[in-house]
Formats: C-alpha cells, sequence, structure tokens
C-alpha cells in the first residue's frame, strides 16, 4: 500500500470534520494536514513507543485515537500549531492542547512523563511543543498512556487527559472517544501495511538524496 493511499484516508477523516482553516488557502489547510498526519504516524509508529491498543491495527488506532483528540482540542487551528493561540489560561499548547501549568514536560525513557516547575533546565517548555510537532505528539502519546491506564470503561479513558483526573470529564472523554471510533471504523489498512509504506517513504526520499 502507497503512503499516499494511507494519508488519503486519514485526510479524508479530518477534511470531514474541519474542511477549512480561516485565514489559510485550502492548499495550505491540506498541506498542513498532510504534515500533522505523517508526525502523528511518526510518533504511534515509533517501535520505542508503546501504542494505546492492542491486535493488528493497535498502533493505526493510536494514531486516529490522537488526531480526533486534536481535532476536538484545538479543531486543528493553525493559530493553536504554531502557538499564537494557546488554551487554559495559556497553559495549554500545541494541537494536543498539551497543559503545562505554565511549567515544562519532561518524558522519561520508559516513556512516562512529570511537569517540571521553577528553573529547570530539562523537559520541553509550551514553546519547544509548538516549534516541533513531534515533541508535541510525544507528549501527547505520554499523557494518554497514563489516562488508558485509569480503570473507568473504554469511552473515560481519556478523562485523565482532559482534566488530569481518572473519572472527571466523562462527557469531554466520551466525545473525543466517539470521534475516534469513527475514525477506526473508517480505517480498514493494519498496522504492517503502514509500516511497510512508511519504510518504502524513506527509502524513495534516500535514493533521491543520493
Amino acid at each position: 500500500m502507497d503512503i499516499n493511499v494511507i494519508l488519503g484516508v486519514f485526510l479524508a477523516l479530518l477534511n470531514q470534520e474541519v474542511p477549512q482553516q480561516m485565514g489559510e488557502k485550502a492548499e495550505q489547510t491540506q498541506a498542513r494536514y498532510e504534515s500533522v498526519i505523517l508526525n502523528t504516524l511518526t510518533i504511534a509508529f515509533d517501535e520505542t513507543k508503546t501504542p494505546l491498543f492492542d491486535g493488528k491495527q493497535g498502533r493505526v488506532r493510536t494514531a486516529a485515537t490522537m488526531l480526533a483528540i486534536d481535532v476536538k482540542e484545538s479543531n486543528l487551528r493553525r493559530d493553536v500549531d504554531v502557538g499564537s493561540l494557546r488554551g487554559d489560561s495559556n497553559g495549554s499548547w500545541c494541537l494536543a492542547q498539551v497543559n503545562l501549568n505554565g511549567g515544562k514536560i519532561l518524558i522519561t525513557p520508559d516513556g512516562s512523563f512529570k511537569y517540571l516547575f521553577g528553573n529547570a533546565v530539562e523537559g520541553w517548555s509550551g514553546h519547544d511543543l509548538v516549534s516541533d510537532r513531534l515533541k508535541c505528539f510525544t507528549a501527547q502519546l505520554s499523557i494518554l498512556q497514563s489516562s488508558f491506564k485509569c480503570d473507568v470503561p473504554e469511552r473515560h479513558k481519556l478523562t485523565a487527559y482532559a482534566s488530569g483526573h481518572c473519572g472527571w470529564a466523562k462527557p469531554e472523554s466520551e466525545i473525543r472517544m466517539d470521534l475516534a471510533k469513527k475514525f477506526w471504523d473508517k480505517i480498514e489498512f493494519t498496522d504492517d501495511e503502514v509500516i511497510k509504506a512508511l519504510k518504502d517513504e524513506v527509502e524513495y526520499l534516500y535514493e533521491l538524496e543520493h
């Protein structure tokens, strides 16, 4: 399967939810969405990271869930993407709306996270998250992995992501999980097919450069 086919499927899903962005030409929005999708796939398919789900579509569903959250958290707005607009009294950053509460987030070697405050040298600031989407989505996945550990029904697995506490913000979790499931139902390709497509794309780009 070609990477462009995979991108096209995800792109169609995003366009159904947020078809056009104010302040951007249509082609600019589509190019940015494709970049967001590729960045998300890069993190969700990083073999050093644990997916949210098991099975032959575990990483595909992880990527789809991350994108569904981005849609609901930021509406994929460009001003949020670049950091000129932030949520939660300026405390939440990037498309995933990672809430730093004025501090930084540190991703530990085991994939978990912790917040740092004061004059911490380590960790990523909000500016780091909007200057590099891969950092934004790495932080997002780490927080999601923690949220999915909550002993709650599947529709409420995002309560900790949305509120910081297991079992809180149930309506917000339900809205995001329902959109994720809507995305899952439209995707037929497997993890293996995406992995091969990503590998083929990397090899193709390498050949062009050499």
